[in-house]
Parts: C-alpha cells; sequence; structure tokens
C-alpha cells in the first residue's frame, strides 16, 4: 500500500507533504500536485509496493534511502526500548498503527526517530510513559489516543507537527509545546481530563476548534502567541485589530480559567 498523506508540515520555514515510501520494486512513477494559497506546484515521484520483514520480535519495513520504520512488536514485554538500528540499518520510524492496542506500560525511542506515524500507539491503555528523544519532527494523528494512562511524556524541542486527536484522552498534566510548532490541531488534548496547564509557543498561528474540548482541570496557559489560543473547554481567544483595549476578542470561554499568562 502506499500514499501520500493530505497534510501539508511545517518545518523551518517551508512547507513539506509527507509521502509515505513502501520498500520494494518501482511500480512506476506518479506526479503529485500541491495547491496551497492558490497557487498550484507539482513533482513527479516514484512508488514502490512494500514489503515487511522480520527480526526476533520486530516487524519492519526498508524505507527509502535504507533507513527502517518499524510496522510490529511481536515480543510480551511490557517496558519497550526500540533499537536505533535493526540488521545494522538505522531505525528513523515508528510505523503506522504498529503497537495498536498493546499491553504495554513504557515506551522508549532512540534518537534516530524523526516522525511517529499516525495511530501509532493508540488504544495502549496501560501505556504510561513516552520517553521521546531529541530529533522526532512529527506526531501523527491519533498516536497516543486513548492511552487513558499515559501521565508522563517528554516532547523534544525538534518537534514541529502534532496531529489531531494526537493526545486525546490521556493522563497529562502539562504539556510545553516546542517553538516550531504552527498549528494545534484538531481535538490534539480533547477529554485530558487532569491536563492543568499549556504552554504555547510563538510559531503557533492556528489553534482548531476543540482543541482542548472538555479539559475540565485546565486552569494555566502560558501563550506567546500573538493569534490564537485556545482554554479549557474548547474555549477560543482570537486576535482583532480593532479592539483597542483588548487586542483578544474572546469567542469561547471555560469558565475555570483562572490564570491566564499572555507575552
Amino acid at each position: 500500500m502506499y500514499g501520500v498523506d493530505d497534510d501539508l508540515v511545517y518545518n523551518g520555514g517551508s512547507y513539506y507533504i509527507r509521502v509515505y515510501y513502501p520498500d520494494g520494486v518501482s511500480t512506476g512513477n506518479k506526479t503529485v500536485e500541491i495547491h496551497c494559497d492558490g497557487k498550484e506546484t507539482s513533482f513527479d515521484l516514484t512508488v514502490f509496493q512494500g514489503k515487511e520483514y522480520t527480526s526476533g520480535f520486530w516487524k519492519y519495513k526498508t524505507l527509502v534511502g535504507g533507513d527502517i520504520e518499524i510496522t510490529g512488536y511481536t515480543g510480551s514485554d511490557l517496558n519497550i526500548s526500540v533499537p536505533a538500528k535493526i540488521a545494522n540499518k538505522k531505525v528513523t520510524a515508528i510505523g503506522e498503527s504498529a503497537f495498536y492496542d498493546k499491553n504495554i506500560q513504557s515506551i522508549t525511542l532512540p534518537s534516530t526517530i524523526y516522525a511517529i506515524r499516525d495511530f501509532a500507539f493508540n488504544d495502549c491503555v496501560k501505556l504510561k510513559k513516552a520517553a521521546l528523544k531529541s530529533g522526532i519532527k512529527e506526531i501523527g494523528h491519533g498516536t497516543f489516543e486513548n492511552c487513558m494512562v499515559l501521565n508522563d511524556v517528554s516532547i523534544p524541542a525538534t518537534l514541529r507537527y502534532i496531529g489531531n486527536r494526537a493526545f486525546e484522552n490521556t493522563a497529562i498534566s502539562q504539556c510545553i509545546i516546542p517553538e516550531g510548532v504552527t498549528k494545534i490541531d484538531y481535538m490534539v488534548f480533547a477529554k485530558c481530563s487532569k491536563l492543568q496547564s499549556v504552554t504555547i509557543p510563538s510559531t503557533v498561528s492556528k489553534i482548531s476548534t476543540d482543541a482542548f474540548s472538555g479539559c475540565t482541570s485546565l486552569s494555566k496557559f502560558n501563550n506567546k502567541s500573538k493569534a490564537f489560543y485556545v482554554a479549557g473547554d474548547g474555549s477560543l481567544y482570537e486576535k482583532t485589530e480593532y479592539l483597542t483595549k483588548n487586542p483578544y476578542k474572546l469567542l469561547f470561554c471555560n469558565a475555570s480559567i483562572s490564570d491566564l499568562v499572555v507575552i
């Protein structure tokens, strides 16, 4: 199976489109068209049909360039450390649904990982800790969704993209979103009833509706963005140019917010 993700991802001053390259023999050339802000461009790429390999308890596929993407785990360990190399090849990604519904309690990723694909740890209901090392740029849609006891997540400063519902219904109590992230996507932190504080970086230009829906304990925002921010149960604040006394127009409000810091 192959495909091109429908999201444009920001990365240090430019946008790139996420293309998933399976391993194998080329099945032909494809043209990808990108439409953004009224402009259109296209480029050619070669599509490969993938093959999954096994090494011990690890399932993986080889990416273009020779690196490895983990596609599954068949072991019974509850506390897992993903290796930096398999078969002498560098592990750079955790594949879509690779650990879906696994009975694991902690996961440690190596610094070689740059992407965690959609739903990689979705429904891991016993997962308590996720150690993410510097180097990760992308956390996909629904990555930790419904990891209901997950309360210890290290978010690296290298992160640039967080997919929708990535941390929905987890037990995290605080989150410092790093500089470079430009969007807080749809329901990223929804139903995080234990979330108390969020730091929004200056680079954020969009916060989707319901990003913090159901965050009943959320009481503190450290907001460095001059564009938008969301508070509590989907409460949304938008910067406006026509209000001089208060440059932020209140669209939705959660009464539980008691401490708001705007820089």
